[in-house]
């Protein structure tokens, strides 16, 4: 499926009302994957576009890319849509095919940061780490505890420690036989029962301000209709949202692990919600729910991003002098959740065995499944667009 933000950009390139006709080509899709739009009726279609989502740095993936050209032409395509960073070695090739075919080229740019430290950022700011064995790590000084989280704990169908519960044995109930962990995974099915096609279960959730927090779950699926499961952090009223990463689940699926990251901004606390907002019909299991404040994970560094550690005393320590360059090895901005980097104390550092230190940095957040937005703020995203 084409992402929203690639339509956004596509329906800026179209003006006066003319319609354009996209087809989307997964790297492992079937050769018919064009043959849907062949037959389409292009009398009033002053611009079909053949929509590439593929990187064409790769030399092997335009020289793919090289061999639809010929069954575009011959289905009344008249434009390839691409990204800009075509393999050098193979720019003439890909604008010779393209006249010969008679296709207009059509580039994608202003897609994002080169660099991915300059992803936008949330603020963490003071977060607890304590120095031990010549490294310093997380230490959360207000731990949040979900209740119940692996709905062990039942009377009935009714789930202690979940302060809302949507139908009680009719939409929701305690399973016994389909589990990922223990005896029991909470089951809802036939939502389509209730009213509003509503099936929730929901509880306070304790947060310390502006802290990062990671939240996993697992869930398994059987002819679920439609296939939308929804893990959501709101604020203590329920009136706004907190957390922004959204998951995609199979109609039919087996337990299927889950990893979320959010950031809690100035919020003391809020409500977790799990559950299904427009269901119908099928099943929808879950289970072994935990939520555990994180730190460094995708820390971003560059300017308008800085990194202060500090004593609770308030001596400020410096890199390299006291303590190596703070970095995320295995940064990944559409990667919300992996294992945490720590901070590693130098030889000689000021900073003395279980020192507890404020740490305060910045790290990426991922909107719906995959949305990450660069940092507009710093003139170098300007600069890379130039480039571009």
């Amino acid at each position: 499926m084409m992402s929203k933000a690639i339509t956004r950009k596509l329906r800026l390139w179209i003006e006066g009302g003319v319609t354009t006709l996209l087809c989307c080509l997964s790297l492992l899709g079937p050769p018919q994957s064009i043959s849907a739009a062949e037959n389409a009726p292009s009398s009033r279609l002053q611009k079909r576009w053949l929509f590439v989502w593929r990187d064409l740095s790769k030399p092997e993936e335009v020289e793919r890319t090289l061999a639809l050209f010929p069954r575009a032409a011959a289905a009344g395509y008249n434009g390839v849509v691409f990204s800009y960073n075509v393999a050098p070695g193979k720019a003439a090739k890909l604008r010779q095919a393209a006249q010969q075919n008679g296709l207009d080229l059509v580039a994608i740019v202003m897609g994002g940061a080169h660099d991915r430290n300059y992803s936008e950022g949330v603020l963490v700011q003071d977060a607890l780490f304590v120095a031990h064995g010549g490294r310093a790590v997380l230490q959360p000084n207000n731990p949040t505890r979900l209740l119940n989280a692996d709905f062990e704990e039942v009377a009935g169908n009714h789930f202690k420690g979940w302060d809302m519960q949507d139908d009680e044995g009719v939409t929701t109930f305690a399973d016994h036989e389909v589990v990922h962990g223990g005896r029991t995974s909470l089951r809802m099915e036939s939502i389509g029962k209730n009213q509003f096609s509503h099936c929730r279960l929901a509880e306070p959730l304790k947060l310390q301000p502006r802290r990062q927090y990671h939240l996993s779950f697992w869930v398994k699926t059987e002819n679920l209709s439609p296939a939308e499961a929804e893990v959501k952090v709101l604020t203590a009223d329920s009136q706004r949202a907190i957390s922004f990463q959204s998951f995609h689940v199979e109609p039919t699926q087996d337990w299927k692990r889950y990893d979320l990251v959010f950031n809690s901004f100035t919020n003391q606390a809020g409500r977790l919600y799990l559950g299904c907002w427009s269901g119908k019909s099928g099943k929808l299991w879950w289970d072994d729910l935990r939520v555990e404040e994180i730190g460094l994970v995708n820390v971003l560094r560059r300017p308008g991003c800085p990194v202060a550690v500090r004593g609770e005393d308030g001596t400020a320590y410096e890199e390299e002098r006291d303590f190596t360059r703070v970095a995320d090895p295995l940064l990944n901005p559409w990667q919300s959740w992996h294992e945490e980097p720590i901070i590693k104390l130098v030889e000689n550092s000021r900073i003395k065995e279980g020192a507890r230190l404020r740490v305060s940095y910045y790290h990426s957040i991922i909107v719906y499944e995959d949305r990450v937005t660069s940092c507009l703020c710093e003139p170098k995203i300007f600069e890379d667009w130039r480039q571009e």
